[in-house]
């Protein structure tokens, strides 16, 4: 748990060109929780709370369930008043042996739209593996990008095609290749 506010005693002397010196003698108050609940289960949350307005500035809530490398699910809802709105769902999961689901669902409520999705798979035959992803990524209010990467490694030699894995442990929070931690067989045997 953490708490805090900053307490200014003498008025703000030095500004930034165009800049008005700060009205208050407080900041907003900041506070974090955050806590491994068992063994699989984190969850934190954020708020940062405007005491002249009493109103709610910034928000955050989140959580992780990971059963072990390759077993993880993500959900974080954010808030900023006024401009921001979104849920925040993501996931690595074995779905048959050798063969893990990829996918994150980033939704703006306050505009009603997709602001990232993600979704793919991951094939480990032990000394190769398959990635193929599919990306869609708001760029403007209006507008959207969609990317797709097909990448085949053989373990310990190279890599061939798009390179996916900065986007993958860019959306999936605690995203492993399954190259990095699974054997042909154990995907499941958990």
């Amino acid at each position: 748990v953490t708490v805090g506010q900053r307490y200014y005693f003498a008025d703000q002397q030095v500004t930034f060109p165009g800049v008005a010196p700060r009205s208050r003698n407080t900041t907003d108050l900041l506070a974090q929780v955050s806590s491994q609940i068992n063994p699989k289960l984190r969850l934190a949350s954020g708020v940062q709370y405007n005491t002249d307005t009493h109103s709610l500035a910034r928000a955050n809530l989140g959580g992780t369930w990971r059963e072990g490398p390759g077993r993880l699910f993500n959900a974080d809802y954010r808030y900023t008043q006024g401009s921001l709105n979104q849920i925040d769902l993501s996931a690595q999961w074995p779905l048959a042996p050798k063969w893990h689901g990829l996918a994150r669902l980033n939704y703006s409520i306050q505009e009603s739209r997709l602001v990232e999705g993600l979704a793919g798979f991951e094939y480990n035959a032990g000394c190769w593996s398959l990635r193929g992803i599919v990306q869609r990524l708001a760029t403007s209010q209006t507008t959207a990008t969609s990317a797709f990467f097909l990448q085949l490694e053989l373990n310990g030699l190279t890599k061939l095609g798009p390179n996916p894995l900065e986007v993958l442990k860019r959306s999936i929070t605690g995203y492993v290749p399954s190259s990095e931690f699974a054997t042909p067989n154990s995907d499941l045997a958990h």
